[in-house]
């Protein structure tokens, strides 16, 4: 640029010129500026195709079940689970949860709350101990058909701009009312850090190092003195100083 100038200041080289190649050069700069953005998400993309590649361990016995809609309900039985030996992630969990109840996992990171609604959809099996659903052992399940009972709701949730009802009965238009209602109360385990949404739960289960620490209503629990009153007053704080300092700008 400093070149170019002095040809234009000592009239050997015409301003439209110079204007010109500026403009190739900021015009070059952009797409030279995309390469490294590009090698970053060919690597990320390398990653994940080498992730989705890899077989599950997990797969369905000779003869597995076929499982049709779940009636009854999940249930824990004396279940453990380490990612790696030695290290558990869960330890020794009972927990029955009644078809059609909302429950919400309540702990720190680490907790194991992750690991405890995963062994559900069977991406992992438990190391010891045993997961029930209507009564019978999910590891006599097929995989596929067990998975076809389950979904996974992300955080970032994706709703249509339509009515509720409209969004539930999505694919099936024809749907009943009954048949839309009866797709809603179904059995919900909810990980969730804000407590508008924890306390709405039928049942809330409070997870520490991998053990449930604590059980039961949102009133129950608020009753003592315990880790869940303790995360309610911390969050309670929390949102009360967001307001101090969006009400100082």
């Amino acid at each position: 640029m400093w070149y170019r100038a002095t040809h234009v200041l000592a009239g050997e080289l015409p301003t439209g010129d110079v204007a010109l190649f500026f403009a190739y050069v900021t015009n070059f700069y952009n797409p030279m500026r995309g390469v490294p953005r590009s090698s970053d998400l060919f690597n990320q993309s390398s990653v994940g195709t080498e992730v989705m590649s890899v077989r599950s361990e997990v797969t369905g016995r000779a003869g597995a079940r076929q499982v049709s809609r779940l009636k009854r309900g999940i249930e824990f039985r004396d279940v453990s689970f380490e990612y790696q030996a030695g290290r558990p992630a869960l330890s020794h969990i009972h927990l029955a949860i009644a078809s059609g109840k909302k429950v919400s996992i309540v702990g720190g990171t680490g907790a194991g709350k992750g690991p405890l609604v995963s062994l559900i959809p069977r991406f992992y099996d438990p190391t010891y101990g045993e997961i029930c659903i209507d009564g019978e052992d999910l590891g006599n399940d097929s995989v596929p058909s067990l998975r076809g009972q389950i979904s996974l709701v992300l955080q970032d949730s994706l709703l249509f701009s339509a009515r509720l009802r409209e969004n539930i009965a999505f694919g099936f238009p024809d749907a009943s009312d009954a048949a839309i209602v009866a797709a809603a109360g179904r059995t919900a385990l909810i990980i969730a850090h804000r407590l508008t949404t924890v306390r709405l739960a039928d049942r809330i289960i409070v997870l520490d190092q991998g053990r449930i620490l604590e059980e039961g209503t949102h009133v129950e629990l608020l009753a003592g003195e315990c880790r869940y009153t303790q995360f309610c007053e911390l969050q309670i704080a929390n949102n009360a100083a967001a307001v101090e300092r969006t009400d100082y700008k």
